[in-house]
Parts: structure tokens; sequence; C-alpha cells
């Protein structure tokens, strides 16, 4: 890897090039390309605008999103829409409403108003620490949360657009992406809770694969029918998840 980013024709000629380039997050229905922390024009390599992060999804109407100290939105010339302050801990996710979706700690970044650096102020005693935000792509407004007990690890679309959530806490949740509510969950900690869920994954059949200690386990929509393999050995177990 040279630190460039490359367009190459049909029949392999490279076409243009530029210096820093980042890596190819998405491309917009007008052909821009999105890489790192810019946009390019797709005929030349011309840096059309660029984020002050890394660019983390491209919504349904060419909207960029940037996780940076909380939420920005960006049109495609790089002139901002809105930003939240609530704090993105795992990479947004598009849904197929268009809202955007990740895990939060639930932290909020309050700008002082002098020098405009951000504080992270926590959550009061007693409330919940861990939440799965879904945003509002045209305000940035929360349109609802989903509070666990475990740090979140990762947020993935499933099947038939449900949301879903790996957390320390040992269990996957599956959301409604409209409401927010607990379709179902999946406990994938072990006997003693020893297994935080790490990883989560889709297959292009909607099979959700969830990595928790030293298993890999294959929850199967919409009958959510689970295969569980040991990574260490290849044993397997099949079981149902319970609601």
């Amino acid at each position: 890897m040279d630190g460039r980013l490359y367009a190459l024709s049909p029949d392999g000629i490279v076409t243009w090039k530029v210096v820093d380039g980042g890596p190819v997050v998405a491309v917009g229905r007008d052909g821009r390309i999105y890489a790192g922390s810019s946009a390019f024009d797709p005929k030349n390599g011309k840096r059309t605008a660029e984020f002050p992060n890394s660019v983390a999804v491209l919504g349904n109407d060419d909207t960029i999103f940037v996780q940076h100290e909380g939420i920005f939105a960006f049109d495609s010339r790089g002139t901002i829409k809105w930003n939240s302050s609530a704090v993105a801990e795992t990479p947004v996710v598009a849904g197929n409403d268009g809202d955007i979706y990740f895990g939060s700690r639930s932290t909020y970044a309050v700008r002082d108003p002098v020098t405009g650096v951000p504080k992270y102020v926590p959550p009061p005693p007693g409330a919940p620490r861990y939440r799965v935000v879904a945003l509002d792509p045209r305000s940035g407004s929360i349109r609802w949360s989903f509070s666990v007990r475990g740090k979140i690890s990762a947020v993935v679309r499933g099947h038939e657009g449900t949301i879903c959530a790996g957390s320390y806490d040992g269990h996957v949740y599956a959301l409604d992406p409209d409401t927010g509510a607990l379709r179902w969950r999946f406990w994938a900690g072990g006997k003693w809770g020893e297994m935080p869920v790490h990883a989560l994954a889709v297959g292009s059949d909607g099979t959700i694969y969830v990595g928790a200690g030293s298993y890999v386990e294959a929850i199967r929509p919409p009958s959510r029918i689970v295969q569980k393999t040991n990574a260490s050995t290849g044993t397997r177990i099949i079981a149902p998840v319970a609601k």
C-alpha cells in the first residue's frame, strides 16, 4: 500500500491517481468517490470536498456522515447540514429507511461556548451507560435509543432491516428499525457470562454471524435457529434462539 487512490479503466490502465486518497468508503449516485476524509471527481480525481474525519457512511440521498467528536452530516460539496452530540463507539450503519444507527456510551459532547473544545458529560448516576442510537438523517435528532448493560461492540443491519447489536453483556439484540423495540435477543455469553460478543457480521442470505469467546455462532432468520461452532475444536451445537 502506497497511500494513493487509483482509478483504472476496464482494461487495467491507470487513468488517474491521487496521494493520500485513503480507503474507498462509498460511491455516490453522481459517481463521486468518497475515500478517507475526501470526495473525488470520478473523471479526473480532483478533490471536490474535505471532511474533518474519515467518511463513515453514505446516506440514501448522498448525505455524508462523519464520526468526529459526535456525528456530522455534510452534503456532497462538503457543506455541513447538521451535527449531533451523540458519541458513536461503533461504526455508523445506514438503515433501509435512511436512518443511521450506532452504539454509544450514553455520553454527550458538550462544546465550551468560548473555546469550542468538546467536553464529554457522563449520564446521571444509575442511568444506563450503553445504548443503541437511531438518528434522523434529515435533522440529526435522536429518533430512539435502546439501553443495554454492556459496551456495544458492533451494530449491523440484518434480516428485513432489523438492527442487530452485539454487547459485552453477552447478548445479541435484534431491534425494530422504526421504534427500537426489542424483537428478540440471543445469549452468546457462555454458561457463566465469560464470553462477551465482540463481533457481528451478516451474510448475503441474512444469517447473522456472532463472534463470542472462542465460538462463532450463526443465527438464521426468520426461524432464529442458531448453529454454534467452536473455532478451536470444530464442535457444532444447533439450538433455537430465545425470545
